[in-house]
């Protein structure tokens, strides 16, 4: 083994001053150093900056060595530095479409929504959701429809369209309440006749879906008497066409007939 050279130095580690003999030992690479009065007291862990010290332990003649060395102050330390850490699966964004893309927004309000029920003993109305209730137009073939979503979690509670056999009462002549019925309300992949009783917070919102719904209403009766009409005429028109095809056929027979007289 190489011999070692004590010096007595001064040595400065990251805030801890340590005065000690160093001890090089050129065959182990190891860094002892020996206290000169042979006082065995542990360093603290820690200065006064939160810098870590070296960690020691005793040796066999009671001094005791360095076993780390000092801590670099790296990026990882810095306050300044920012992690970056990259998504291990990258997802594509999609594009949700609510199918009212194609609608014009009429009236957009918000009420709680109640159904009544009629399986149980005593028949009563049922709260079904609280949310934004609209009035939407189809800009192509003009049809008027509900659609309620719940707060939150945007799922449906209302969704049916407005026909010309529909009407709004007032219920226990509340301005704020109304009723109404459908024939074919979609709820949970399922249509079914229902009676509805929606509820606003004021009489001012209530008169505003009020006055929509009966305009919705005017206009579907009038829709559906231009297409009563026009279904007539076309019932007439393929009524016209078989006449006019079974006409030929008979007087082909007539004329048969006469034929095999004269003969």
């Amino acid at each position: 083994m190489a011999e070692s050279i004590p010096l007595k130095i001064d040595d400065k580690i990251d805030g801890c001053v340590i005065t000690k003999t160093k001890e090089l030992d050129d065959e182990t690479k190891k860094i002892i150093f020996v206290d000169d009065n042979h006082n065995h007291q542990q360093q603290d862990q820690t200065n006064n900056n939160g810098d870590d010290c070296p960690s020691s332990k005793h040796d066999e003649n009671g001094d005791y060595e360095t076993t780390t060395t000092a801590t670099t102050k790296t990026e990882d330390n810095d306050d300044n530095y920012e992690p970056v850490y990259s998504p291990k699966i990258s997802l594509p964004l999609t594009e949700t479409k609510t199918l009212e893309d194609d609608e014009e927004v009429i009236v957009n309000l918000r009420a709680r929504i109640y159904r009544y029920i009629t399986v149980d003993e005593e028949p009563e109305f049922k709260e079904r959701g609280t949310g934004t209730v609209k009035i939407l137009q189809h800009k192509q073939t003009g049809m008027y429809r509900v659609l309620m979503r719940r707060e939150k979690t945007f799922k449906i509670c209302a969704n049916h369209y407005i026909t010309g056999s529909m009407k709004l009462n007032k219920h226990n002549n509340s301005e704020k309440v109304f009723l109404y019925s459908t024939l074919a309300d979609f709820y949970e992949n399922e249509t079914n006749p229902e009676t509805f009783a929606i509820r606003f917070s004021n009489a001012e919102n209530a008169a505003i879906f009020k006055e929509a719904f009966d305009e919705a209403v005017e206009f579907m009766i009038e829709k559906e008497t231009i297409e009563k009409e026009e279904t007539t005429e076309l019932a007439n028109e393929m009524e016209k066409i078989q006449l006019n095809q079974e006409q030929p056929s008979s007087t082909t027979n007539e004329t048969n007939g006469d034929d095999t007289k004269k003969e």
